[in-house]
């Protein structure tokens, strides 16, 4: 891609507080509520907490984290229409994380000291509390074969994942692009954390 042409937005997706979907998303910033409340499992602190995205079996092998990016990549990629004409290779994933899993690995610390520590986990559990397994499974959803990667980037992940997109486009490494972030590190210890 040359230097001059131009890069389209051809799909957006989102999986929030204000639910699923990006019309979601866009109603509750047009009215300006808060998605925040007090929640009794965070000590009365307020967050926002995304509802639950409905991504059939694989909810179940992937961390929080990892089913939202997938939610919203997925509506990102029905929105941007038939790209059927676009070669594998050219299709790149890149998933921005701050804390990733970390809520998923603290509760499963949590159940093995429970447990008294078992010396054997389930071997699913290393695919559960890997930073990218959001990009990794959505990239095998819709095949493709080009840069498939996680950043990290604390506050900033979701925003160095679409800058880092726009730089493949740019540099003519991809044609197409799906790039965002996901977190849901909604766990008492980590909140705690940032009220340190």
């Amino acid at each position: 891609m040359s230097a001059s042409a131009d890069i389209w937005i051809t799909g957006l997706g989102a999986h929030t507080a204000a639910g699923a979907g990006s019309a979601a998303l866009a109603a509750a910033l047009a009215t300006s509520r808060t998605l925040a409340a007090p929640s009794k499992d965070m000590h009365d602190r307020w967050v926002a907490r995304a509802p639950d995205p409905e991504i059939g079996h694989l909810g179940k092998r992937v961390s929080r984290s990892a089913a939202l990016f997938i939610a919203a990549a997925r509506e990102a990629w029905e929105a941007a229409g038939s790209l059927s004409d676009v070669a594998p290779d050219r299709i790149a994933v890149i998933e921005g994380s701050s804390l990733g899993p970390t809520g998923d690995l603290l509760a499963a610390e949590r159940a093995r000291a429970e447990d008294g520590y078992p010396a054997r986990v389930h071997p699913a559990h290393v695919f559960r509390m890997m930073l990218g397994a959001g990009s990794a499974v959505f990239a095998q959803e819709i095949g493709a074969q080009g840069s498939v990667f996680a950043l990290s980037a604390g506050s900033t992940s979701g925003a160095m994942a679409i800058i880092e997109g726009w730089a493949k486009l740019r540099a003519g490494l991809a044609d197409v692009v799906v790039a965002g972030g996901a977190d849901a590190p909604l766990d008492a210890e980590v909140i705690a954390t940032f009220h340190a």
